[in-house]
């Protein structure tokens, strides 16, 4: 199982009225994150992470695409 796999199952799990703390926890090791009693903080934690990656890939991309614009403007 991917890492996206094991992040999916996890906030599955947390999204269930009572949740396995068992996979819960298995889970937070895979994806790296820590286990928390918390399970409302834990999953806002994993949500705050999901977007800051968002934004983060998003910034890359539009840097990739200037960084490839200024090349191509190199060439002509």
């Amino acid at each position: 199982m991917n890492t996206k796999q094991n992040l999916s199952q996890l906030v599955s799990e947390l999204s269930k009225q009572q949740p396995d703390l068992s996979v819960v926890k298995t889970m937070c090791q895979k994806t790296g994150f820590t286990y928390s009693t918390d399970l409302i903080q834990l999953m806002s934690d994993i949500l705050m992470n999901a977007t800051h990656a968002s934004i983060s890939d998003q910034f890359d991309q539009k840097e990739n695409k200037n960084k490839n614009k200024t090349q191509d403007s190199a060439r002509i």
